[in-house]
């Protein structure tokens, strides 16, 4: 047990420094982070021997019916583990095994999704809401932490997705009226219209910008404005990644466009 205290004590102090985020992040994330910390005490120090039953199978299709129905219905609130759990009638644990069994996330990340989706369909009223009305709408805490999820999820700020939704909707009216193309540049340092506007000063650009990386004279650096519609829309997760029968590898970093879908990839 002395050898184990080490670890026990940065897992001891991972949690608080997270539950002093649950006021930010909502309930949800921080009942689930309980969750996750209690079961890794139970597994690794518990006296007793016997392992905590694993959930085999996924919801029910009454249940993933009613846990949609409930999360659409309270999603602008600060919904809880225990609100979803008594719900469906089932123990935390179990629910959050069978929610990650059948969607592939975790209750949290579910909602998250959710709540960035209703965002987005509220942001095409954008004369109607303001962000932070829309913020509070889809049950973010503040503006701050709605623009910081919504840019982790769809790699850009709620501000950008709405100006470039503009733009792009304006360039697919303007080419089923013309058939004139508009563009931007894929890949620019200079210019914040780019699809990739690459303003740091560590290099990483470079493969896009620079004739000695990834830029070949073929390669025209060209970003059809009208593609923002799609582009922004897109849901790889739910459309893509179903189809996908053979094994395969991803490489992936926390300074990826999108980290948290391709970890959910």
């Amino acid at each position: 047990m002395k050898a184990a205290r080490p670890v026990l004590k940065e897992r001891c102090s991972v949690a608080i420094w997270t539950s002093t985020l649950t006021r930010y992040r909502g309930a949800l994330y921080g009942e689930s982070i309980a969750l996750a910390f209690s079961l890794y005490l139970l597994e690794k120090y518990s006296v007793r021997s016997r392992w905590l039953p694993r959930s085999h199978g996924k919801l029910s299709g009454l249940q993933l019916r009613q846990l949609i129905e409930f999360t659409h219905e309270y999603l602008s609130e600060d919904l809880s583990l225990i609100d979803l759990t008594n719900y469906l009638n089932l123990s935390p644990y179990h629910f959050a095994r069978l929610v990650k069994s059948t969607l592939g996330q975790s209750p949290h990340q579910y909602v998250l999704q959710l709540r960035i989706e209703r965002a987005k369909q509220l942001m095409t009223f954008r004369e109607r809401f303001s962000l932070s009305e829309i913020a509070s709408q889809v049950g973010f805490y503040d503006h701050a932490h709605f623009t910081k999820a919504f840019k982790r999820v769809v790699g850009v700020s709620p501000k950008q997705f709405s100006q470039k939704m503009q733009a792009g909707q304006a360039a697919l009216a303007k080419y089923k009226q013309s058939k004139t193309v508009d563009y931007v540049p894929a890949a620019s340092k200079t210019n914040p219209q780019a699809a990739m506007y690459v303003k740091d000063t560590s290099g990483s650009g470079d493969y896009y910008t620079s004739t000695q990386r990834g830029v070949i004279p073929a390669w025209k650096n060209q970003f059809a404005t009208m593609s923002w519609v799609n582009w922004l829309n897109l849901d790889s997760i739910n459309s893509v990644a179903p189809k996908i029968t053979q094994p395969f590898l991803m490489v992936h970093s926390d300074k990826s466009a999108l980290p948290d879908n391709a970890r959910r990839f």
